[in-house]
């Protein structure tokens, strides 16, 4: 079963992308694909296009898992 937690608007995590350095164009491509809020489970697939997944950006946040 599918909790709030996987969601996430298109504010918070267009903000996460930026300061990970993400370009604005992907931020803008996402931005006309993705539905707001943004599900971690169900939006994968379209994140995964542009090289995003929760372990990437963990990395590039500098953080560890």
């Amino acid at each position: 079963m599918r909790g709030e937690r996987d969601l996430k608007s298109k504010a918070e995590v267009f903000a996460v992308l930026r300061r990970a350095g993400v370009s604005e164009q992907t931020i803008q491509e996402l931005d006309a694909r993705l539905p707001d809020p943004i599900d971690a489970r169900r939006d994968a697939a379209v994140l995964l296009r542009y090289g995003i997944t929760l372990d990437t950006m963990i990395d590039r946040m500098g953080g560890s898992p």
